[in-house]
């Protein structure tokens, strides 16, 4: 879809701590 890859979007969006917070969020 639009995001195949979450992790690399957040990684480029919010620096990569930030993002991995949210992916585990999600998860």
């Amino acid at each position: 879809g639009l995001m195949p890859h979450p992790e690399r979007a957040s990684d480029e969006l919010l620096g990569g701590m930030d993002g991995s917070l949210i992916f585990k969020s999600l998860k």
